[in-house]
């Protein structure tokens, strides 16, 4: 087996978590990647990672090799894909992960902005309001609110624009006009639940800048933004969201905003990819799109 084989295998461990996992990525046996990684640590004359019956990691030595060999490898990878995308025209799938209410409201337009110019591209669209693992699954590119802990991510800016808090009208002719954030802490709110957190505590900024935070009365919760979204045209209570998100239900007077007063969290959007992943063009061009789309 070549160096870039054994390397390769190396990468795979480190990115899926367990030899198991790299096995499956690599469509091999789990077998015959040990035995690959023992020949690079052979060949490096160093050990690359720590084993146990339950977890494998790098060690010292092995993170700083996967830094330094994963962009390598990438650039390699980007050579011999460049090649043959000269020679092609713009073809194939592109698998998205983006949030459910941004999804439906906003990147279909996008999506078929782009169909328009390039109709042999694909698309494949994960909608969920998780943050997904971007190393062990297909996905290309994700569509996330804020920045990803992970450095190995790149997150390019989409739009800058933060929260606004918004009612429905018929919410305003029951419970009438909100003054002040404190006042969410009684009025009904719909918040939302990832995992084991609930969002219900909503901070603002006064006209001198000064930070107000209140734990709001989140009598509805989800973990899908669109039923957030849809509770408030519905009149069942307040929402705190993207401006991005409501864009639309504002201009239709279907929600109209709230504390206008006040300032809203930053709510920073970006696409979001592995940094020393290749991509091919069709990705490259669909971020470049997205780049330039008015959020």
């Amino acid at each position: 087996m070549s160096i870039y084989s054994e390397v390769g295998a190396f990468h795979a461990v480190v990115e899926q978590g367990s030899f198991i996992g790299a096995a499956k990525k690599l469509g091999v046996s789990s077998t015959a990647v040990s035995n690959s990684v023992k020949k690079l640590e052979a060949r490096l004359n160093v050990r690359l990672l720590e084993r146990s019956t339950r977890v494998v990691r790098e060690t010292h030595e092995g993170r700083s090799f996967y830094q330094q060999s994963r962009l390598a490898f990438a650039k390699l990878e980007e050579s011999f894909e460049e090649v043959k995308d000269k020679s092609e025209i713009l073809a194939g799938e592109i698998v998205i992960a983006a949030p459910t209410d941004l999804a439906k409201t906003r990147l279909l337009g996008v999506l078929d902005s782009f169909l328009s110019i390039y109709p042999e591209v694909r698309f494949r669209v994960n909608t969920s309001d998780f943050v997904e693992d971007l190393y062990s699954g297909d996905i290309d590119i994700a569509i996330r609110y804020g920045i990803p802990s992970d450095s190995r991510l790149v997150a390019r800016p989409l739009s800058d624009k933060r929260r606004v808090l918004c009612v429905s009208p018929d919410f305003i002719l029951k419970h009438g006009h909100i003054q002040h954030p404190s006042e969410l802490s009684h009025l009904p709110c719909i918040c939302y639940k990832v995992r084991d957190k609930i969002d219900n505590e909503w901070v603002f900024y006064n006209r001198s800048g000064q930070r107000i935070q209140v734990k709001v009365n989140s009598q509805f919760c989800t973990d899908n933004s669109s039923i957030a979204r849809e509770w408030a045209v519905r009149g069942k209570g307040i929402v705190y969201k993207s401006s991005v998100d409501v864009h639309e239900d504002i201009k239709k007077g279907r929600l109209v905003t709230a504390l206008n007063q006040f300032v809203g969290q930053e709510s920073a959007l970006n696409v979001i990819y592995p940094s020393a992943r290749y991509q091919p063009l069709r990705v490259k061009y669909l971020i470049d799109c997205l780049i330039e789309f008015q959020w």
